[in-house]
């Protein structure tokens, strides 16, 4: 911000801006439970704030995956909201974050699904500062070059961090919370009446074509996203004891896309959990007969199986069962063998304490990939324990 504009003291500034400091201490309170343990689940934005549960729209924005999107959010969320509630008054400040935050929020949930956090609020309050200071000259010091440029650069490393995959950043958020702040400090700045009421109707039709997107349009732009979200939700019922409700909603999430890898491992997690498996294998079964040799799309999935068995390793027997129940539906799903279903089934049978079987599968994974740095750890942990050569066993392996 500009270093012309007075700075008064702390506590004096928190008491002069009541609503941003409410708002980033209650993203701090909320995201530190979070990342302790504590359950947020009555403030996060799912498919219930478009049908029953509307708060979550303005609570979704709170809870965050990462500290460091946290501490950005916040640092961001005070510099550019203090000012704006000192300068406009409370009634605008809320007019700013309301309308950027159902807009970007809805948005983002229903393309990606990506948890927004202070995203939208940011851009939103950055792009409204940003346009009055342009066309107000007696609040040109509102927003300096430094500042600006700051942002910039914050919003194209989170679009090549987002975009390599190492961390989940709301660029959909941030693109509709700069579009609903542009247009409200447009409207706020305009002289003709008539501009300042067709900028208005814009921005409001933006919230609602972002609900639209976020509700029932959402389902029809990505399914499969839908889709996981729904088994996800899913999974919460059966975790609050609600067996019926889970099996409803992951039955009715993984009719959007029976067909998509990421959505299918989900489902099929899910049913080991409630001991459905053989429901899941049909699942799989009908997916694989729809690719008709989609070699990349079988691969994924056989490989999301691998992953979701594997963790489910463990002492208990039912587990171990769903485990090895993952690993044969994986070979069902890869069209061309590959080591890390045998290496999964394989720890399935030694933690059953079956060495010998264990060497056996896992004999069969060296057979597939001898190369395998992998596959010779394995084998060679296993090797101490099974009472049999390693070299026979490939015959009477189960598959």
């Amino acid at each position: 911000m500009s270093d012309s504009m007075s700075r008064p003291p702390m506590l004096l500034m928190l008491a002069r801006v009541p609503l941003t400091t409410t708002l980033c201490l209650a993203a701090v309170a909320v995201s530190a439970g979070s990342m302790f343990g504590l359950s947020t689940d009555p403030l996060v934005l799912d498919e219930r704030a478009f049908f029953a549960q509307p708060w979550r729209l303005l609570t979704g924005i709170l809870p965050h995956e990462a500290p460091i999107t946290l501490v950005a959010g916040v640092f961001l969320a005070w510099t550019l909201g203090a000012p704006v509630e000192i300068v406009f008054g409370r009634r605008l400040w809320l007019s700013v974050v309301l309308f950027g935050v159902v807009a970007s929020s809805s948005a983002e949930h229903g393309l990606t699904g990506t948890r927004v956090g202070l995203a939208g609020v940011v851009f939103s309050l950055f792009a409204f500062s940003w346009v009055v200071a342009r066309r107000a000259e007696a609040l040109a010091g509102l927003v300096d070059r430094r500042f600006a440029l700051l942002i910039v650069a914050w919003f194209f490393t989170g679009l090549v961090v987002a975009w390599t995959g190492d961390l989940r950043i709301a660029v959909i958020a941030q693109l509709v919370g700069a579009l609903q702040g542009a247009l409200l400090g447009l409207a706020l700045t305009s002289p003709r009446s008539w501009v300042r009421t067709g900028v208005s109707l814009v921005a409001a039709a933006v919230v609602l074509v972002s609900l639209m997107i976020g509700g029932p349009l959402g389902v029809r732009l990505n399914p499969a996203g839908a889709a996981r979200r729904g088994v996800a939700a899913g999974y919460a019922l059966l975790t609050q004891g609600d067996a019926t409700g889970g099996d409803l909603r992951a039955d009715a999430a993984l009719a959007l896309a029976p067909c998509d890898a990421r959505v299918l491992a989900m489902y099929v997690l899910y049913c080991g959990e409630r001991g459905r498996l053989p429901i899941a294998r049909e699942a799989v079964e009908r997916a694989v007969a729809s690719l008709e040799g989609a070699g990349e799309d079988r691969s994924q999935l056989a490989s999301c199986l691998v992953a979701a068995g594997a963790g489910l390793l463990g002492e208990d027997e039912v587990r171990l069962e769903v485990a090895e129940g993952f690993a044969r539906l994986a070979h069902l799903v890869e069209p061309a063998e590959t080591e890390h279903p045998w290496m999964l089934a394989s720890t399935c049978w030694m933690q059953r304490g079956e060495p010998a079987v264990a060497m056996m599968l896992v004999d069969r994974a060296a057979a597939v990939a001898p190369e395998s740095r992998e596959v010779r750890t394995l084998r060679a942990e296993f090797a101490g324990r099974s009472p049999i050569s390693s070299g026979r066993g490939e015959a009477s392996a189960p598959r």
